[in-house]
């Protein structure tokens, strides 16, 4: 395999009318994974470098450096492993459009950052045990020869920065328990959702002792009292709103309803009887929305384009998420840009198990009918609708398969009222 069909393997396209949001998430994590081993061999440059200036100009023992700058390559080079056997492990992933796959992905990342602490956890240990029993005493001469450091202690300095490292791998192995445990379930925005909750608690577990800390800090090395409880009262008022935000993504119901948000109560028309034509993952270009504290929603949550015989009519297609924003996750534009895959899949199995009628009424957003269009123009992969009373409408669609399609369908319906430009 030569190396461009090797870089379309690990880093492929994601922008397919098939990708969904587990492929999506796999796909980026393989294209993460991929390009950081440039930043491993970076590494590997600097703590060479790093070696040869201690050695040359700070006449650092070369047995020392030997045993630092080494093991901090050995664990380099032993992290870049670990990172090949999870691009292995998640490109082996066939994910489909369902909670479940990402689940396996997400599990399958943080099994990963856990080996990788693991890693760095036994290397750290073993390159300070050597130097600890091999060279302390001449490290505790340097300390006691440099007049600001005389006073610490080597071992402390070392066993804290064992007892960091020991630290990341505990919370590591706990956020990957947590994570694993998370209940098995089909809806991809509810497990998402699980998993924004665990972000969100261990955010704030990690934020709490980290501001105490500084607190302290702050207190002994003489700040005025009343600064000290301005940040007090700023941390306070961050810990208060994140508690907040944590509720109310948690109280939040993405589970799929049957009818869609936001319908019209749509009927038939007089004589429309048939789909001639479909486009799957469309946006409205006026969408707007809004979230406080984690929650909100997107306007025009209309996902799809099908037209009868009769007229444009513009459907919610029930997908994971559906039109909500949580925790910064724009499920709408998730959807439109990353998961029309799912959103073709289930509209092509509504058109098949699903009387016209009976989409109308349940899933129906907007309709325009034939006779009520002024124009309609064709840009490349955007239209904009004209009524004849002045209202417009804009929308954008991202696959080229529907271009010629969409061209004859309209052009048989609208005749002189369709107009395509460059």
């Amino acid at each position: 395999m030569d190396i461009k069909n090797l870089f379309k393997k690990y880093t492929p396209n994601p922008l397919s009318s098939e990708t969904t949001l587990p492929d999506l998430s796999k796909k980026s994590e393989v294209i993460v994974e991929t390009f950081s081993f440039a930043g491993i061999i970076r590494n590997i440059i600097f703590l060479v470098i790093a070696g040869f200036v201690l050695s040359s100009f700070f006449k650092v023992p070369a047995n020392v450096i030997g045993i630092l700058i080494g093991f901090e390559i050995l664990s380099s080079l032993l992290i870049a492993y670990v990172k090949y056997r999870k691009i292995k492990s998640l490109s082996s992933i066939t994910p489909a459009a369902d909670g479940r796959s990402f689940k396996k992905i997400v599990v399958t990342r943080e099994y990963y950052a856990l080996v990788t602490g693991i890693v760095g956890l036994i290397t750290s240990v073993i390159s300070v045990g050597l130097i600890l029993l091999f060279f302390g005493q001449q490290l505790s001469d340097l300390f006691v020869q440099n007049s600001v450091i005389k006073n610490l202690n080597i071992k402390y300095v070392i066993f804290f920065f064992v007892g960091f490292r020991l630290l990341d791998l505990l919370v590591k192995l706990i956020r990957y328990q947590i994570i694993k445990g998370v209940e098995e379930n089909e809806n991809l925005a509810q497990v998402n959702q699980s998993f924004s909750l665990i972000n969100k608690k261990f955010e704030l577990i990690t934020f709490v002792p980290g501001t105490s800390v500084l607190l302290v800090a702050l207190f002994l090395i003489g700040i005025p009292g009343y600064i000290i409880l301005i940040f007090f009262g700023f941390v306070l008022l961050m810990v208060i709103f994140s508690i907040v935000e944590i509720k109310r993504i948690s109280k939040v119901d993405l589970s799929i309803q049957t009818p869609a948000e936001n319908v019209k109560n749509l009927t038939l028309i007089p004589g429309e009887k048939i789909i001639i034509g479909t486009i799957f993952g469309i946006m409205n270009l006026k969408r707007t929305g809004f979230a406080f504290l984690g929650v909100g929603k997107t306007t025009k949550p209309e996902n799809t384009l099908m037209i009868t015989d009769s007229r444009l009519l513009f459907v919610q297609i029930p997908i994971p998420g559906s039109n909500k924003i949580i925790d910064g996750t724009v499920y709408g534009d998730m959807n439109f840009f990353w998961n029309r895959g799912e959103i073709k899949e289930k509209g092509q199995q509504m058109i098949e198990g699903m009387s016209i009628d009976e989409i109308v009424k349940q899933y129906g957003i907007d309709a325009i009918a034939f006779d009520e269009i002024a124009s309609l123009t064709l840009k490349k992969m955007e239209f904009y609708i004209l009524t004849n009373t002045n209202q417009q409408y804009k929308y954008l669609f991202m696959d080229r398969e529907y271009v010629e399609p969409l061209k004859q369908w309209l052009k048989e319906y609208l005749k002189e009222k369709f107009v395509e430009t460059d």
